[in-house]
């Protein structure tokens, strides 16, 4: 995953300026008394402005969820076939266009090459990975070291038939504007996992009904 940097440096850069500024007309007492109080304190209060915005930054930086040099709701689809991360980009999918990743690797295991969702305008929408059940921690591992500690884990009882059941893990994480969910076995066969990315809107009305569930997102 790459994260952008340039919001936060712009920020610190804009601060330390400012506070130069403010603090040379002060000291080479280019003011009255009283207008140097009125700057220090404009110093101050400016000072709580830019560094509030910037933590905002920071914090939306943070939580965008970015993929394989893909940023969610800001990577185009010709974006991502130029960077050599999709191809085969000639399906339609309820959200507009889909595509294959080109590598069928995830975190050095081998994958079923994943499908990429591009919504209606054309930008990274949502993934779908189907992993093998056996590489769930390798992954989960690799997921945490990229992402941090997920925002959700859960053991289930996935029952296969009336006389097999088996335990299955669930890890998730949160962004600010979807999840990310890595299931160790899919409801019904513990002979695959899958990892989704799903986002924070409302499946379109003539989208094909998911097999998912709330407790299963």
């Amino acid at each position: 995953m790459e994260l952008r940097q340039d919001i936060l440096p712009v920020c610190e850069q804009t601060l330390a300026f400012v506070l130069v500024q403010m603090l040379r007309l002060a000291f080479k007492g280019l003011m009255q008394m009283v207008k140097i109080k009125r700057a220090f304190v404009g110093a101050v209060l400016i000072t709580a402005t830019l560094l509030t915005g910037c933590q905002k930054s920071q914090t939306r930086k943070e939580n965008t969820f970015a993929f394989r040099k893909m940023v969610q709701d800001e990577t185009t689809m010709e974006q991502a076939e130029a960077l050599g991360v999709v191809s085969d980009c000639n399906k339609a999918s309820p959200w507009g266009r889909a595509c294959r990743l080109s590598d069928s690797t995830l975190a050095g295991v081998a994958v079923v090459p994943g499908v990429v969702d591009f919504g209606e305008d054309g930008k990274f929408h949502s993934l779908s990975i189907e992993i093998d059940p056996n590489d769930y921690a390798t992954i989960r591992d690799a997921l945490t070291s990229a992402y941090g500690q997920p925002c959700r884990k859960e053991s289930r009882h996935r029952k296969l038939s009336e006389e097999e059941a088996v335990e299955s893990e669930d890890t998730a994480w949160c962004f600010q504007g979807g999840i990310l969910d890595l299931r160790q076995m899919t409801p019904g066969d513990s002979s695959r996992g899958v990892l989704d990315y799903f986002p924070h809107k409302p499946v379109p009305v003539h989208a094909t009904p998911a097999t998912y569930s709330s407790e299963t997102l």
